[in-house]
């Protein structure tokens, strides 16, 4: 669920530690932490053996300062964290703050008053008392109806709990008090979200509209509703919003290309196979030039042909339009080698790698169905460049380690695995992986293990994957 951007107030100083505050680079003294002091001090001379030093402020100075800046500002998370950190440092607890904020609140008279209650508010959140913030909230909306603050404070808080009639009733009490138009932009469009939440399309719509003319209308912005509705899986709907767009976007590829893929995935998803076809098609053809959607496009177009059986034509229709982009041709392999068209995608491939020679997929592919082919000398060829592309990917080593071992090269096979141990010296996922293998293939007595360093070191990695959830041979060299 999106979050109003007032929400951090209520929320992130429950969601961060008080340390992770504390590690901004903020100094409460006044200067930047860790910052490096030059030249001459202020107020001290040149040759002077003590030179004056300023007295950082004590615990209950920096209560006073945080305090005073969360009032003036009861809506910033900064100072109620800080305040926080400290009150809970000196008192073990956060009881003594609530009550002097609550002292506080009773006594003071006008904005005041209610900057002390909004500050109060985020205060029993921090100290877990979620009802008297709510009430403390629900409270001042109804004492100030002409203040924005505490109902889109609410209005969040009611979204993270999933109370969306609430959210959308505080929100919408909001809306008219704002004069902001990048705050009334952000109300309007979670007013939208909320009554898609809630199955109110026609709301959603009208909202919708207000966004469309918040900003000016923008081509993206008019995308919006149908995106969430996609989201929602609802393509009925979706379609429609969609063939509304298209017709603003006519004249413009670049902007039309986007919103015809997405038309042509909502008709796909209705099983509206024939028409998805045509508007895809048209997708693709706007889209040249865009590599990045293109691409996007034909993964919806390969599931179309995918489901009426006509891979072979798309086949065709890719090949016959030619071109050297990496995309295309690895799209074109792919498509060949689901087609059983072996020889041709290995080529495809070939050619995608010479576009792109870090096309790390391309090489993977290749090597794999010169593997399933037999062709083990081509095999161990294209896997050597394929660790050379991808020296971190501990994977690929593996797979160039099991080609050799396929030849009965068990020397050069090791030498690999020696070799990625030495470069994973502090990766200990790696390493647990590198054990698996050695186990796998019976090797744990004549290897590096042999050394009893090395032999802790595999078993802390073992032990380290462990603890995070991965299930190993408790036994291992055991």
């Amino acid at each position: 669920m999106r979050l109003w951007p007032f929400a951090p107030l209520v929320f992130s100083a429950l969601a961060y530690s008080v340390e992770a505050s504390a590690q901004h680079d903020f100094d409460p003294s006044g200067r930047r932490a860790g910052a490096r002091v030059t030249g001459t001090p202020r107020g001290h001379r040149h040759g002077s053996s003590s030179p004056e030093t300023k007295k950082k402020p004590n615990t209950e100075e920096l209560i006073e300062r945080y305090t005073k800046a969360l009032l003036a500002n009861p809506t910033s998370v900064f100072p109620l964290q800080k305040l926080t950190e400290l009150y809970r440092t000196r008192d073990g607890n956060l009881d003594k703050q609530v009550l002097d904020f609550e002292v506080r609140a009773s006594g003071a008279s006008g904005d005041d008053q209610v900057n002390a209650r909004l500050a109060l508010a985020g205060i029993y959140l921090a100290a877990v008392r979620r009802p008297d913030a709510v009430r403390m909230l629900d409270e001042l909306a109804r004492s100030h109806p002409a203040l924005a603050a505490p109902q889109l404070m609410r209005a969040a808080l009611a979204e993270r709990d999933g109370d969306h009639a609430t959210a959308r009733r505080n929100f919408e009490a909001a809306l008219p008090l704002l004069h902001d138009a990048s705050e009334r932009e952000r109300v309007t469009r979670q007013l939208m979200i909320l009554a898609l939440d809630m199955n109110d399309l026609g709301s959603a719509t009208t909202r919708h509209e207000e966004l469309v003319r918040l900003s000016g209308g923008s081509i993206f912005v008019q995308k919006e509703l149908a995106t969430e509705l996609m989201t929602r899986g609802q393509y009925a709907a979706a379609e429609v919003k969609l063939r509304e767009v298209v017709r603003a976007t006519v004249g413009d590829n670049r902007a039309l290309a986007p919103v015809l893929k997405d038309l042509g995935e909502a008709l796909a998803r209705q099983k509206k196979l024939d028409e998805a076809l045509v508007v895809l098609e048209r997708a693709r053809v706007s889209a040249t030039g865009q590599a990045g959607i293109r691409n996007e496009i034909i993964a919806i177009l390969t599931e179309v042909y995918r489901e009426q059986g006509k891979l072979v034509e798309l086949v065709a229709i890719l090949e016959k339009e030619g071109g050297l982009d990496a995309g295309r041709l690895l799209s074109l392999g792919q498509l060949l080698e689901e087609t059983g068209q072996v020889e041709r995608a290995i080529v495809r491939y070939r050619e995608a790698i010479a576009v792109d020679r870090g096309n790390v997929e391309a090489r993977v592919r290749v090597v794999h169905l010169l593997q399933t082919a037999g062709q083990l000398e081509e095999a161990i060829r294209e896997s050597e460049a394929l660790t050379k592309a991808a020296p971190d990917n501990a994977e690929y080593v593996f797979e160039l380690a099991d080609t050799w071992l396929q030849r009965g090269e068990r020397n050069k096979a090791l030498g690999l695995l020696q070799e990625l141990e030495r470069r994973a010296a502090d990766k200990g996922d790696v390493l647990a992986s590198i054990a698996d293998f050695y186990e796998r293939d019976g090797w744990a007595a004549g290897t590096l293990f042999q050394r009893k360093d090395e032999r802790a070191r595999f078993d802390d990695a073992r032990t380290e994957r462990r603890g995070a959830g991965v299930l190993l041979d408790v036994h291992l060299f055991h």
